[in-house]
């Protein structure tokens, strides 16, 4: 029987045991929730894969009648989400609300919600839908 080829990165593989345990702990959930965030905005836009292996999220065939603001919608949910999360924090720290914790947890925090909201090459594809929606000049 051939030996199947590895599924993560060979970058990853490089990395000792360590420094990979760190990484997992300090980015996991900001990660996770990121697709997750694009599984639960693709719903009833196609046949939607979760891949918990490579923490890869696709739509695989799209559903031919989803409308292009609706894919770009699926592919930057993060980012618009993390933003409304932004603007949240940032409205109820101007009318007074005080957020106390340990600083070791706002670094944790903040470290998963840059992993949250970061975009990727992948999602910022999805403003290529958008395109249908822009002017030309003929």
């Amino acid at each position: 029987m051939p030996e199947r080829p590895p599924r993560t990165p060979r970058w990853w593989r490089a990395l000792s045991l360590r420094v990979q345990v760190v990484m997992l702990l300090c980015l996991l959930p900001g990660v996770l929730f990121h697709e997750l965030t694009h599984y639960v905005a693709a719903r009833g836009c196609g046949r939607r894969r979760l891949d918990l292996d490579q923490i890869g999220f696709e739509v695989n065939p799209w559903d031919p009648s989803t409308p292009p603001w609706r894919r770009a919608l699926v592919h930057l949910a993060p980012l618009l989400v993390g933003t409304a999360i932004a603007l949240t924090a940032f409205v109820a720290v101007g009318l007074g609300v005080v957020i106390d914790g340990p600083a070791l947890l706002f670094v944790y925090v903040g470290f998963n919600y840059a992993a949250y909201t970061w975009a990727s090459l992948a999602d910022l594809r999805g403003v290529e839908y958008l395109g249908v929606y822009l002017p030309t000049s003929e």
